[in-house]
């Protein structure tokens, strides 16, 4: 009966042959340590009441926040003439995050703020989004030992929003 060994030489050429690539296309990775890392928010919509805020945006312990932003992905249609303003916190509508700038997302306008614009922390994603100025972040805030709650806001200086959509996000290394 014959050998149902493979030889050396074989087993080198297949190994040789093989295609070297990972597809990760529709992966999504989560807090991988050293790695940068982006948590989003699901679309926050305005309800014709002032400004909206996102939904929860968890940032796991021991995590380093690099940038945080907003992009409108459905017109905001506004109810006067006003400024918008985009800030994050760890509480709902808070400031803890990133300082206040009330026009910092859109200066003096009458709307509608299309889709596509948007700010963020990082001077050149702020003016690739077109936003009026770049999100400034709040000294001693980027690392927490903790795990963290994030929520982003668009609020009025004056008025409603009457409709339209954003997403927010926040990028972090873990550390640990």
């Amino acid at each position: 009966m014959g050998s149902k060994r493979i030889g050396l030489a074989r087993v080198e050429a297949m190994l040789e042959s093989l295609k070297r690539e990972l597809d990760f296309a529709g992966s999504r990775f989560v807090a991988v340590k050293g790695v940068e890392m982006c948590a989003y928010s699901a679309e926050a919509e305005a309800d014709g009441t002032e400004g909206f805020t996102s939904a929860a945006i968890s940032i796991p312990a021991n995590a380093v926040i690099t940038n945080m932003g907003c992009v409108v992905t459905s017109n905001l249609v506004l109810s006067t003439t006003m400024k918008l303003e985009c800030f994050f916190g760890t509480t709902v509508g808070g400031h803890e995050l990133t300082a206040s700038d009330d026009d910092g997302l859109m200066a003096n306008g009458a709307g509608p703020l299309v889709a596509g614009k948007g700010t963020s922390t990082i001077a050149h994603e702020n003016t690739i989004l077109g936003g009026n100025a770049t999100l400034v972040p709040e000294a001693n805030q980027g690392y927490s030992t903790s795990a963290r709650t994030i929520y982003g806001s668009i609020v009025p200086s004056t008025g409603d929003i009457d409709s339209g959509k954003a997403k927010f996000w926040v990028r972090y290394i873990l550390l640990d």
